[in-house]
């Protein structure tokens, strides 16, 4: 899928990124490609290769852990 740029942003955007160092330019093209990884979703048959991998026992210290650290209400915090 193409996606056109408007030109107007283009030319800005290629202008304020040409006045950073190499090392921030680095920064934003990683930036740029993170959000595009954002719009790709997975899909339900691409999960289902993780199903079952986590130990029951794991899944049980993982829930009693939840339990009592998530679950309460410390009033005194704010």
């Amino acid at each position: 899928m193409i996606i056109m740029i408007d030109p107007s942003l283009r030319d800005e955007i290629l202008k304020s990124l040409s006045a950073l160092p190499y090392e921030k330019q680095k920064r934003v093209l990683q930036f740029v490609l993170s959000l595009a990884n954002l719009d790709q979703q997975p899909k339900d048959n691409d999960l289902i290769r993780f199903a079952g991998i986590i130990e029951k026992d794991d899944l049980k210290i993982m829930e009693r852990e939840i339990e009592e650290s998530c679950e309460r209400i410390d009033f005194g915090e704010w």
